[in-house]
């Protein structure tokens, strides 16, 4: 039989965990104790690990994407960036019409979206829906965007997301 020794503790029960970029990750929940969402950037290092505040807000946090450095966080139909050192969120996108459900970055490709109804692109320049279907899902992998059809449980994969990155 193992024996499983925990990492580290964490801040509180219930914290939801986003993949990010690079080995990082992050954790978000509602802190019990003030009623405010926070959110985490975990880091394991060789000497230790480490959990690091990043972000709080009153309103109830839906997607993290990041990549320890630059972080992207959706609350309602807006989304945040957090860089690191600074402590002042910048509002990089408010949606027209729904919420934030997802978010995807990646540094060579840029920082992707679903809502309830569509997947769009978060760009310097503009920002955009490309495909219009509900509940879908996505997953950034080796500038691949993998989208998870909610309805039919259908696979798209997409190639050469990073010409994103320029719109």
């Amino acid at each position: 039989m193992m024996k499983f020794n925990p990492l580290m503790g964490l801040p509180y029960k219930g914290l939801r965990l986003f993949p990010g970029e690079k080995n990082a990750f992050y954790l978000a929940g509602r802190n019990p104790k003030t009623g405010n969402y926070e959110v985490y950037l975990f880091q394991a290092g060789k000497e230790e690990t480490a959990i690091k505040k990043l972000f709080v807000t009153r309103k109830n946090i839906s997607a993290v994407a990041g990549d320890g450095k630059t972080t992207y966080v959706a609350a309602g139909n807006s989304v945040q960036r957090v860089l690191s050192g600074e402590t002042k969120p910048k509002n990089v996108f408010i949606h027209p019409r729904e919420s934030i459900t997802g978010l995807e970055f990646s540094s060579g490709s840029g920082l992707f979206f679903t809502t309830g109804s569509s997947v769009g692109f978060a760009g310097k320049k503009k920002n955009f829906e490309f495909m219009r279907s509900p509940n879908c899902r996505i997953r950034l992998r080796n500038e691949r965007l993998y989208i998870l059809l909610g309805n039919s449980y259908g696979m798209l994969q997409i190639e050469g997301i990073g010409k994103f990155r320029d719109l």
